[in-house]
């Protein structure tokens, strides 16, 4: 939506990737509040990465998926 105020013709296409980065907030704000784009973050010193959101997000999925095969539960440590 931001794109599109800014630019009619900004609007992504089906299955194209919008980058975007997950940055600190309140606690309760909704997800879709705390979305910037890199380029926003990259200019806005006060913006700080959302840690616990990559953490529990992004890296341990993964790790839960690897480790599980050998019988290893990473929801343990």
């Amino acid at each position: 939506r931001k794109l599109l105020a800014t630019d009619k013709r900004a609007e992504p296409r089906v299955g194209e990737r919008v980058p975007y980065v997950v940055v600190y907030g309140m606690p309760g704000l909704p997800l879709i509040r705390l979305v910037r784009r890199p380029i926003e973050f990259l200019s806005d010193p006060s913006l700080r990465l959302n840690a616990a959101y990559y953490i529990t997000k992004q890296i341990l999925p993964p790790l839960n998926r690897i480790f599980s095969l050998i019988g290893v539960d990473t929801n343990a440590w």
